[in-house]
């Protein structure tokens, strides 16, 4: 697998708007500079323990925004921090893409889920008296 600039770029931003390392389930791959996945990680809890899947663990760790674990733990953190059990995506049949619905908002159409999942994560940071995703999932 080898993922395009715009793909790791979006792989940073989920990165940056909720920091490693992240809940039971997601899936990381380990990138060269080409953007060629030489290994991937699946994690196993909340301290960075993990299972070797395939391949080194050399390169850039990013999340694999491409598995629906992944995705699901993308999910999970945007209901977190909106306190929003409710929150969800959807594909919009008009313009052919995904959006998210996340407290009072309805994200604009992205074309993956992962891109409209991360909109909302990046939404939310900086609101005044939040704690990080992560803490908040440890409650």
């Amino acid at each position: 697998m080898r993922l395009t600039e715009s793909e790791r770029a979006l792989a940073r931003r989920a990165i940056a708007a909720h920091p490693w390392p992240w809940p039971r389930g997601a899936r990381s791959l380990f990138v060269n500079d080409d953007g060629l996945a030489v290994g991937e990680f699946a994690s196993l809890g909340d301290q960075g323990h993990g299972q070797q899947v395939a391949g080194w663990r050399r390169g850039e760790e990013l999340p694999d925004l491409t598995d629906p674990a992944t995705l699901g733990v993308l999910r999970e953190l945007v209901r977190v921090r909106w306190s929003d059990r409710t929150a969800h995506t959807e594909p919009h049949p008009l313009a052919g893409g995904w959006r998210c619905a996340y407290g009072p908002h309805l994200s604009r159409v992205f074309s993956t889920e992962a891109e409209a999942l991360v909109f909302a994560l990046e939404d939310t940071r900086g609101r005044p008296g939040r704690q990080s995703g992560q803490e908040e999932l440890r409650r």
